[in-house]
């Protein structure tokens, strides 16, 4: 008897060390613009008061959240969302362009958002999910100045709805 409850527990220890005792889980999801279009640059990054993962978007939109070592997943727990994004245009130059009088400037490559702003920020993008186990979480966004004003919270400017007019809220000033 014995025996059985040893080579059991050895069974168990060894299926806790192949699953992982990290008690992260695997997490990812897709970013499309509102016409279905993915998103093909950016990070997702997921944020509470203790903790952080990200995932990187790839060219067809999918994100797979990390938190130390790539894949490694995400601590279950509720989570604040937010994106960042921009796209670099432009290739730097090996030659310095001549400024007149003050020496020589550097190339600079022009950078573009291709995400509202708003999802930028955790609290303001209202994206929440709580997370229990593995699976999935897609996130709809909206191209710079294009969020409906319905969807309007950032940093105090809100809209209570569609006919509203914005307000600033007053504690926050």
């Amino acid at each position: 008897m014995k025996r059985k409850v040893f080579s059991f527990c050895v069974l168990c220890f060894c299926l806790l060390i192949l699953t992982g005792c990290s008690g992260r889980v695997k997490f990812s999801g897709r970013v499309t613009y509102e016409d279905g279009t993915p998103l093909t640059i950016g990070d997702v990054y997921f944020t509470n008061e203790t903790y952080m993962a990200h995932g990187s978007i790839d060219k067809d939109g999918y994100y797979y959240l990390t938190s130390y070592n790539p894949g490694d997943g995400i601590v279950p727990g509720d989570y604040q969302v937010y994106i960042t994004n921009t796209l670099l245009f432009g290739e730097p130059e090996e030659e310095e362009q001549e400024d007149t009088g003050t020496g020589k400037l550097p190339n600079l490559m022009t950078t573009v958002a291709t995400v509202d702003p708003v999802f930028a920020d955790p609290v303001a993008s209202g994206l929440k999910c709580t997370i229990k186990g593995s699976g999935t979480y897609d996130i709809t966004v909206y191209r710079p100045g294009e969020v409906p004003e319905q969807h309007w919270t950032v940093l105090g400017f809100s809209v209570i709805n569609e006919t509203d007019n914005p307000v600033i809220d007053p504690g926050i000033l």
